[in-house]
């Protein structure tokens, strides 16, 4: 058995195969990641045994694990191998079937504990049950900057990421979701923008939502719904076939907008938090 680690996102797609675009709608974090944040320092792995691929595993910066290619019989290895180069992930995220088993083995190789964990529901788009909302939706542009990176920064600390340095709630992240041809539907009300459903175009036939976010005070109203539909909307519009989102499992709010909007349950993910001992 061998661990290859590939020098760019080029590189590692054409390692990979057909494994991520077999299955987009369960890897559409991998692929999300290699279209719209490609990094030359992201740490990008493949797991062989002789001329077979096992798996696949991608480290972004500050050293997110994304684990839905990577499975069970390819943990070991890949432990080993970041054991070996002095690799520690940040956190894990991805499908529960395989994300758990690989937490439970690096705290148990590496000594590392669990510090947060976030557990996310995928959904994907049956039909769509538009709501009925006064306001209409546009698309933010680069005079929009600050309010969506204010309400991206406000979504990550109410869904557990105070002060956190995380990119996604930063002007640049905005700038550069823009530059990819994402979208921020805004919903208006009085020419007041009241919510956003960040978007993504198509990739192998498979489009993301998220985050949507609505600040506290304008809430009750619909608007994240309304905003949601308008962004499902618009990658049905540019032939998504597969438009997914996740939603925290807790959230109940949350888990039953998305399922009168006709989202439905695909798997269950969980974001985990790691951290050596000698770093807390």
């Amino acid at each position: 058995m061998s661990v290859v680690r590939h020098a760019d996102p080029t590189a590692f797609q054409a390692a990979v195969g057909r494994l991520l675009v077999d299955d987009p709608v369960r890897h559409t974090g991998v692929l999300g990641q290699l279209a719209f944040h490609p990094r030359h320092d992201s740490i990008l792995l493949t797991a062989h045994h002789g001329n077979d691929l096992l798996g696949a595993l991608v480290l972004m910066p500050p050293g997110v694990a994304l684990t839905s290619a990577l499975p069970l019989p390819a943990h070991d290895q890949v432990i080993d191998y970041l054991i070996r180069h002095d690799i520690h992930p940040s956190s894990a995220h991805g499908p529960r079937d395989v994300t758990d088993p690989f937490v439970e083995r690096w705290c148990h190789r590496t000594g590392a504990i669990v510090t947060t964990e976030i557990p996310e529901r995928l959904f994907r788009l049956a039909e769509l049950i538009p709501p009925r909302v006064p306001g209409n939706s546009r698309v933010a542009t680069s005079t929009d900057v600050p309010l969506v990176t204010r309400w991206n920064s406000d979504f990550l600390t109410e869904v557990g990421f105070p002060g956190s340095p995380n990119p996604r709630g930063s002007a640049a992240f905005v700038r550069a979701a823009l530059a990819a041809g994402r979208a921020h539907h805004l919903w208006v009300v009085d020419d007041r923008p009241v919510s956003f459903a960040l978007v993504s175009p198509p990739v192998v036939g498979m489009s993301r939502i998220g985050p949507v976010y609505t600040p506290p005070d304008l809430r009750g109203h619909g608007y994240a719904s309304a905003a949601t539909a308008a962004a499902a909307r618009w990658a049905r519009g540019r032939g998504a076939r597969d438009v997914l989102l996740f939603a925290d499992v807790d959230n109940r709010v949350a888990n039953s907008i998305y399922t009168a909007l006709g989202f439905v349950p695909v798997h269950d993910s969980v974001e985990t938090g790691l951290a050596q001992p000698n770093t807390l």
